[in-house]
């Protein structure tokens, strides 16, 4: 039984290698957001992620999604968010006003 687990248990480290490539699902990447977010010494600062893909799933290149940030006083943040390699980088569209 033992060596039956040890087998199960790296595979999902592998799979982003073995051509997974963009690991990270919208409730993934919404997770990882409000988590970084909150994160900090300041607590908690977001109430809420909600993120939609804007690119379909490619063979090359990363996918993108709008992600909206609701704080805990109600305000509003937007990032456009690339999902690549298992990893993601967030471009924040500036707040008007």
């Amino acid at each position: 039984m033992k060596t039956a687990l040890s087998l199960l248990v790296p595979i999902p480290l592998l799979v982003p290698v073995l051509g997974g490539g963009h690991s990270l699902s919208a409730g993934d990447l919404e997770q990882a957001l409000r988590n970084q977010m909150n994160g900090s010494p300041a607590g908690q600062i977001t109430r809420r992620v909600d993120c939609t893909r804007l690119s379909r799933s490619a063979q090359k290149g990363p996918i993108k999604y709008s992600c909206t940030l609701t704080g805990t006083k109600g305000s509003r943040g937007l990032a456009i968010v690339s999902v690549s390699d298992g990893s993601w980088r967030a471009a924040w569209v500036p707040v008007r006003g």
